[in-house]
C-alpha cells in the first residue's frame, strides 16, 4: 500500500514561480493540477489563489507541472495514448510542445526544471521500474542517474547540481540524495513510516518531506545528512507536495484536511496554516522553489 501511494502520489501538479529573463521577479505564481473542469489538467493562479488559469492544451489529461526559476518554462506530463509523454509550455500556455519521445515507448513523467530552467529531471516507466534520468531541456546530454530493479521516482533538484528522489530499494519508501550524474546515491530517510515527496529550501541544506510515521501524512524536515529530523506539522488531514518559497519564509503543500485536496501555504515553523484554492475539485501540486 506504501508503494502504490508513493506512484499515485508521483502523478500529482508541481509549483513554481521567479523571476523574468530581464531580472524582474514575477509576482508569486502556483502551477498545480486539478480535476475542476472533469479532466486533471495544469493551471497557474498568483500565490493568493487568484487569477486561475489553463496551461495544458486539449482535451488530454495533463499533471505534475514544474516552472523554471525565470517563470518562462513550464513542463508536465501528457497523456499520449496508453503512456505518459513530457511536454514543455510557456507561463500563457500557448505553446505546447512535445519534448522528446525517447528510445522507447516507456512512460516519461514527474519532469522537474533545475533552478536554471537548463535541465529537466524525470522519470522513465511504473512500478519497480521506475528509473530517474536527466536531460538537457533542449533535449541533449540525456542520461540514466538510476539503474535497479527498483523503483526510483519523485525526482527533485537541491538549489546546486544535485538531486533528491524517493526509493524502495531498502524496503519501504526513503528518501536518497545523488549527485548530477547519478553518483553518490546515499540514504537520507530512515524510518518504518513512508518518506516521500522531497523538495529543498534554496538556501542552507534542508529537505522538507511528507511521511506517515505519526499516523498521517505530516510534513517534516531534515539536513541534506539526514539528521535533524523535524515535524513542523501536526493538524487534522494528509499534507504532501511541500516546497519552500525562494526567500525561505513560506511553505507551500496541498492536503485532504477539507476532504478534498487543496493547495495551502503556511509558515516554516508550521503556523499560519493559509487555504489558497477553497475549491469544490481536487487541487494538487509537488514541490520546488517558488518565488517570493
Amino acid at each position: 500500500m506504501k508503494r502504490r501511494l508513493g506512484w499515485i502520489l508521483a502523478a500529482a501538479g508541481l509549483l513554481l514561480a521567479g523571476c523574468t529573463d530581464g531580472g524582474q521577479f514575477l509576482p508569486t505564481q502556483i502551477v498545480f493540477t486539478s480535476d475542476r473542469d472533469g479532466t486533471e489538467k495544469v493551471y497557474i493562479m498568483k500565490a493568493n489563489g487568484d487569477d486561475v488559469r489553463l496551461i495544458s492544451a486539449g482535451a488530454g489529461v495533463a499533471k505534475y507541472a514544474s516552472m523554471s526559476a525565470a517563470g518562462t518554462k513550464i513542463a508536465y506530463q501528457k497523456m499520449d495514448g496508453a503512456v505518459w509523454r513530457i511536454y514543455l509550455n510557456n507561463q500563457e500556455g500557448t505553446n505546447e510542445q512535445l519534448r522528446f519521445a525517447g528510445e522507447t515507448r516507456a512512460s516519461q513523467h514527474s519532469p522537474v526544471y533545475n533552478r536554471t530552467g537548463s535541465r529537466l529531471v524525470f522519470v522513465t516507466g511504473e512500478g519497480n521500474e521506475q528509473e530517474v534520468w536527466r536531460v538537457d531541456t533542449g533535449g541533449s546530454n540525456l542520461r540514466r542517474l538510476t539503474n535497479n530493479e527498483f523503483a526510483n521516482f519523485q525526482p527533485n533538484w537541491t538549489s546546486g547540481s544535485d538531486v533528491v528522489f524517493v526509493t524502495n530499494r531498502t524496503g519501504n519508501n526513503e528518501i536518497f540524495m545523488m549527485e548530477g550524474d547519478g553518483s553518490d546515491q546515499r540514504q537520507l530517510s530512515d524510518d518504518p513510516g513512508d518518506d516521500i515527496m522531497p523538495a529543498c529550501r534554496p538556501s542552507g541544506d534542508i529537505v522538507v518531506f511528507s511521511s506517515n510515521r505519526s499516523g498521517t501524512y505530516q510534513l517534516y524536515t531534515m539536513g541534506f545528512d539526514g539528521t535533524n529530523v523535524t515535524q513542523i506539522t501536526n493538524s487534522a488531514g494528509n499534507k504532501f507536495g511541500a516546497s519552500y518559497s525562494m526567500s525561505g519564509d513560506k511553505i507551500f503543500f496541498y492536503g485532504d484536511a477539507n476532504g478534498n485536496m487543496e493547495i495551502y501555504s503556511i509558515n516554516p515553523d508550521g503556523t499560519g496554516e493559509t487555504n489558497l484554492t477553497n475549491h469544490a475539485a481536487n487541487d494538487v501540486k509537488v514541490g520546488t522553489l517558488v518565488a517570493p
